[in-house]
This record gives structure tokens, sequence and C-alpha cells, in this order.
């Protein structure tokens, strides 16, 4: 670890609030490139958020509108809208001012720079197309209590007056579009419920569970197979073996080449080529070995 990340992480342990009954304050890890807040007057929920997602509290990327050949390489924090920037630093400075750990906001503005990034050619994991190695049929589920969570947040009266994209929290929700979702369901319901257009009202605090990060780690979805074989088998293009995507000759022969650690499939066409790139993106989510050896037990 950096002397400099540490150093970061040091700043916020002594200076975040604490609740009643706590033994000490609450914060997140440090973030890489994180810089060391310069003092505790200019710690406010914008130097927050810049230093989590951008790793410098004095300086904020420009918002990247479009994918094109020369962002693909960015993270997806680029893409968050200036609207977007302007809520999460509000959403910062009320969790650390309540004792939320900030790493649930954290993995909140993850899923939505994933959403401005891919959303506009993302395709549904559950409209059709998905198979495991025997071509049994896939269909992706939430866990019955993150299932439990979005219907609660979809058919409530909350999301016309929150502060998040209603069009982002659609996406959330929808487990074939966001099965490997990070953020906290139980967690962005308070944030629907609590943080408003006006902010969060002195009465709605967030829940005190939150002074606590819990990972959504790996076990936020399932994957429901087809009784009976529906495709031929195949070798796939790519597969993912420890986190990590190797292509396949047969990926290779289909165009697929490794751009930032992911498989992407390059269009001839220029034109097309942000097409390509996202289908390729967003399909390299769901074909990984492990979900292949779960199944293959099932």
């Amino acid at each position: 670890m950096k002397i400099q990340e540490y150093a970061g992480y040091i700043r916020i342990q002594e200076i975040a609030p604490t609740r009643p009954g706590m033994t000490k304050p609450v914060a997140g890890p440090p973030q890489a490139e994180q810089a060391p807040l310069s003092s505790v007057a200019t710690f406010s929920g914008r130097s927050i958020m810049l230093l989590r997602l951008f790793g410098s509290e004095s300086a904020e990327p420009r918002w990247e509108t479009t994918l094109t050949n020369d962002n693909i390489g960015l993270s997806s924090r680029h893409f968050l809208t200036a609207a977007d920037r302007d809520m999460l630093a509000d959403l910062y400075g009320q969790a650390y001012q309540q004792g939320v750990d900030l790493r649930y906001v954290d993995d909140l503005a993850a899923d939505l720079g994933h959403y401005r990034m891919f959303n506009r050619v993302a395709g549904n994991a559950n409209s059709g197309g998905m198979f495991d190695e025997a071509g049994r049929a896939q269909t992706f589920h939430f866990t019955g209590k993150d299932a439990a969570t979005a219907n609660r947040i979809l058919d409530g009266d909350a999301m016309a007056s929150s502060r998040l994209d209603a069009g982002f929290l659609r996406f959330e929700l929808d487990p074939g579009y966001s099965f490997s979702h990070r953020a906290n369901f139980q967690f962005l319901e308070e944030v629907v419920n609590k943080f408003g257009k006006r902010g969060v009202s002195p009465e709605d605090l967030f829940d005190s569970r939150f002074a606590t990060y819990e990972s959504e780690g790996k076990e936020n979805f399932f994957v429901e197979l087809s009784s009976e074989v529906v495709r031929p088998p195949s070798e796939p293009d790519f597969v993912n073996i420890d986190d990590v995507f190797h292509i396949t000759e047969a990926g290779r022969k289909n165009g697929f080449q490794m751009i930032n650690g992911k498989p992407v499939k390059v269009a001839a066409d220029k034109h097309g080529l942000a097409e390509g790139l996202l289908t390729a993106i967003e399909v390299a989510r769901m074909r990984t070995i492990d979900f292949l050896n779960v199944l293959a037990k099932s």
C-alpha cells in the first residue's frame, strides 16, 4: 500500500463522525492513486467524491459523453454526468456526516458509471441468446432478498422524487442488465426513499446498519437453466478463469482481441465499432468459468 493512499485513509479515520455506541470512526478503504485531504476546512462532500472516484480532490476529469476508440480504456466513472457528480457529492457528504461506510456510496457510483457508459447498447441477458456449454438456455435472477427489494423500489412512489435517475434505477433493478451489480440494494432503497431532490431531512437518517460495510460479493444472483438443450454445444469466444479473461481459438477466428483486459470484438466499420465493443464487454460479464462450473453441477 502506498504511503499516500494510507495517509488519505488515516485522515478520514481521524475526522469521521461516530454514532453512539461505535468504537471507531467509519470510512471506506483507500482508493487507487488517492491523495490525502489537504485540510479539514476543505473536506466537503465534493472533495470526498473527487478523492474517492478520481483520486484527487483538486482536479475533476471531463465528462465523457460517448464511448469511442480513444476513451474505451477509461474507468466508467469518467462517464458520470455533471448532475451525477453533483448528486454523488451531496450523497457522500450526507453519508459521511451520518457515519455511513463510504464504500456503499462507492459501489453505487460504480454501477451508475457503468450505466452511463453502456446503457445505450447493452443487451439484456434475459432476452434470449445466453447458453451454457451444454447448450441449455440461461436466465439470470436476483437473489430472493434483492428481488424483493428491487420490486419495492420499482413499485414505490419514491422514485419520482429521488435524485437518482429513473432510467438508471430501472436498469439497475433488472436482473437481465445488472445481475452482477455492486451496489447494495438495501442501501439503494434507503437512498431512493430518503435522499430526495432536497437531500436528506434530519428525521430521515440512513439506517445504522450501514455503518459497517458488507460486500455484495458474487452471490447476488443465480442462473436458471432450461430443462432441455436448445442450442448445439460450441466453443465460446472467450472464458474467464479466476477473474482473468482468455480468448479461445474460436474467438480469435471471430475477430476478438484483448483490450484493457477484456475480450473485444473489433468491428471492421469504424462507425460501428462502439456497438461491437459494448456488446462484447456485456457478454464478457456473463460468460465465466465459475458460472459454468456451478451450472454443470446443478
